[in-house]
């Protein structure tokens, strides 16, 4: 396998590392390729592997500290059953990934889980509306007549309270 990917690569000057990691028991290839970005990519193939079986490749992103990352314009995810062409396609991109193409990612990632939030805050407030309105239609007096006479009264007394303001103290006298 490694032949096979590693010999395909058009861009070696991208290439800070290459590790083999064979596991001879369960007939296990893997190859780790670091870049000079600091990203890197995990591919491999045996038994127990998205498509090994038929002879395909899976596939993972490495970030900068050498750990899976899933938040990357490569994949979200471990992906599986990649011919070697699509292999080199995502080594390629990821090789040659700017730290502005990095940047504008992340942008779009936090407006996708904002939008995601504000839907969900919007059906919370749907929810929490739906609960206030059963509440209300289930108190034993009308609550919006109670509140526009509560309205009225307190108008009332503003109304009083001016009228006694504005009357002169003689007529108050009497």
């Amino acid at each position: 396998m490694t032949s096979e990917i590693v010999g395909a690569i058009d861009f070696h000057d991208r290439i800070a590392s290459v590790e083999n990691v064979n596991t001879p028991l369960d007939n296990t290839s893997q190859v780790r390729v670091t870049f000079t970005n600091g990203w890197g990519i995990s591919v491999i193939q045996g038994p127990y592997t998205y498509g090994g079986m038929d002879g395909l490749f899976e596939l993972g992103v490495l970030g900068p500290d050498g750990e899976l990352n899933s938040s990357n314009p490569v994949t979200n995810d471990v992906v599986g059953w990649l011919t070697p062409d699509a292999v080199m396609d995502k080594m390629r991109f990821l090789a040659f990934m700017t730290e502005e193409q990095l940047h504008e990612f992340q942008i779009v990632e936090k407006r996708k889980a904002l939008l995601l939030e504000l839907v969900e805050l919007g059906r919370l407030v749907r929810q929490a509306n739906e609960f206030n309105e059963r509440v209300v239609n289930g108190l034993p007096f009308d609550l919006r007549a109670a509140s526009q006479g509560l309205g009225a009264f307190v108008a009332l007394q503003d109304w009083e309270q001016d009228l006694l303001a504005n009357t002169p103290e003689e007529d108050n006298a009497g």
